[in-house]
Parts: C-alpha cells; sequence; structure tokens
C-alpha cells in the first residue's frame, strides 16, 4: 500500500493526481464547475467527481459522499469543494489535498469500513448541529483520526508556496492550526458551567443528550449525575490534549520537511570555478600533504616520543 508520507501527510498518488490535472482543475475552479476523472491505481481505483462551487460564503470547505463512496465500489464518489467569489487559489487546492486525502484513506479500509472510525463521522454528520453541545460536537470531530490525517496532508502543498523564511507564522494562520490549539484548549470549565445553568430544571434532557451522543459515538460511558458529566468532559479534555499534541507534532514535521527540502534545493548545482587541471593538482599535494601531517601529529606514537 502506498502509504501516507510521514512527513508531508500526502499519499504521493494523490500528489501526482493533483499535479498531472493541475490545468484541468485551475480551469474547473475559475468557471465554478465540475470535473470528472478516474484513477484505475492499485492502491485507489474510482471514479469520481469533484464540484467546485463558486459563492457567496466567506470560507472554504469541502466534503465527500464517503459512504456512498464505499458503497458503491468507489464508482460514485463526489466531492464538494465551496469557495467564496474572490478566492486565493492555494486555499482551494489545500481543501482538495483535504478531501482527496480522505478518499484515498476511505480505499484502503473498504472492506472494513464499518469497523473503524469512519463510523463515527457518519453518525456526527446526522446529529443535530443545532443542539445545546454543538460546541462538543464540533471539538469531537476535529480529534477524529481521518480528520487530523487530512489536515496535515492539506498543508504541506500549501505551505511549500509560501515564504520559507515566514513558514511558522503561515502555519499558525491556517484553520489547521487554529484547530489545533482549539482541541487543545477545549474549555471544560465554562462548557460545564453554561449546560448546568442551561438544563437546570430539566438536568435529565442533558444526561440523555450526551448519553445518546455516547451510544452513537459507541462510546460506553452512562452519564448518570452531574459528577458523572464533570468528569466525562475532564477525561475528554484529557484525550482532546494528546490528540492536539500528536497533531502539532506533525504540522511542525511538515515545516521541517519543507526548510530541508529548500536547504537541500541550494545544493543542487555549484559553480567550480575555472577547471583548470594543474590547479587541481597543485591543490591535491598541498591537502595530501596537511593530512599526512595531521595524520602523523595525531598518531600515539608520535606523540609518547614528545611526552618520553
Amino acid at each position: 500500500m502506498d502509504k501516507l508520507n510521514e512527513s508531508k501527510g500526502t499519499p504521493d498518488l494523490i500528489v501526482n493526481f493533483v499535479n498531472d490535472n493541475i490545468t484541468v482543475i485551475k480551469k474547473c475552479i475559475l468557471l465554478g464547475d465540475k470535473c470528472e476523472f478516474s484513477l484505475n491505481d492499485k492502491n485507489l481505483k474510482c471514479d469520481i467527481i469533484i464540484n467546485f462551487n463558486k459563492s457567496l460564503i466567506k470560507n472554504y470547505t469541502g466534503n465527500i459522499n464517503n459512504k456512498l463512496c464505499v458503497k458503491s465500489d468507489f464508482k460514485n464518489c463526489v466531492i464538494n469543494i465551496n469557495y467564496p467569489q474572490f478566492y486565493d487559489i492555494d486555499l482551494i487546492i489545500k481543501t482538495l489535498y483535504h478531501e482527496l486525502t480522505h478518499l484515498y484513506e476511505l480505499y484502503q479500509i473498504r472492506y472494513i469500513y464499518d469497523k473503524t472510525k469512519w463510523v463515527r463521522s457518519d453518525a456526527l454528520c446526522k446529529i443535530n448541529r443545532d443542539s445545546e453541545i454543538k460546541y462538543f460536537i464540533d471539538i469531537f470531530y476535529l480529534s477524529l483520526p481521518m480528520e487530523i490525517n487530512a489536515r496535515v496532508s492539506s498543508l504541506y502543498h500549501y505551505l511549500y508556496t509560501k515564504d520559507i523564511s515566514n513558514l511558522e507564522n503561515e502555519l499558525k494562520n491556517t484553520t489547521e492550526w487554529r484547530n489545533c490549539v482549539n482541541l487543545h484548549d477545549f474549555d471544560v470549565k465554562n462548557l460545564y458551567n453554561d449546560l448546568i445553568e442551561i438544563f437546570s430544571d430539566n438536568k435529565e434532557t442533558l444526561y440523555f443528550i450526551f448519553n445518546e451522543f455516547n451510544d452513537k459515538m459507541l462510546i460506553k460511558t452512562i452519564i448518570n449525575n452531574d459528577v458523572d458529566l464533570y468528569n466525562y468532559l475532564m477525561n475528554s479534555k484529557r484525550y482532546f490534549k494528546k490528540v492536539a499534541a500528536d497533531y502539532k507534532k506533525r504540522m511542525l514535521r511538515v515545516i521541517n520537511k519543507i526548510i530541508i527540502e529548500n536547504e537541500n534545493i541550494e545544493y543542487v548545482t555549484y559553480d567550480p570555478g575555472i577547471v583548470d587541471y594543474k590547479d587541481y593538482v597543485e591543490r591535491y599535494k598541498i591537502e595530501t600533504r596537511e593530512k599526512n601531517l595531521k595524520y602523523l601529529l595525531n598518531s600515539i606514537d608520535y606523540l609518547n616520543f614528545f611526552h618520553s
């Protein structure tokens, strides 16, 4: 299997696909149109439609019909990429990498889909987003492993286009970084106090909402009282912090990879100056003489002779 590149977070197959089709992709972005592709690789065989939707929204968002994609044996895979009228094409491509990474991972787990955490993703999409626990639901979604993988994947190619001397600031201005911070700073105290106040006259409903959420997420915890709820949120915070720490390491690894690659680029070629054979011979004699002298001075017998 073509593994996710640990330093980039992006499968080479996806990188090559975008690079090979970038002209068509950019044309579809410009027109706000759809692109249709077929991939026939051992690591990803699929028919895919990418809808580039130019709209009045301010953000760059994407989604994939993951369950139908798997059920159709990857004959009906649809990705929606949404972006504003006045857009930054790098942010659109970043969003595209995110969704294509999801597609790649779906193909790898297609035979065990129902036994993976993709089931949680499906369930989250069906949960009422106007719920009183929306903040918790969204933070939980950010912590899912496939989301972390896709977010890291989208960063490498986005940051590669930026000023190498300012990469850390560029990273900190991304939604990926900000959501990592949000995971780390999950606010238990305020969330708990607000929920207790909102449901002050109906605590059973509050417990029911969380228990329903846990049931859909295949989490065994049962909440029966305020103490249970507080402990549950605190355990969640510890988990989110652990996920955020790993997420941060992976993002910084992406920056390190880009810096190393750019350093290497500087030394791919060099100017040898005037290539005169006599100069090479003379330089070789001098270097050899200096090397022999250094060896002699460092030899044990020679040093013992002067210290005897």
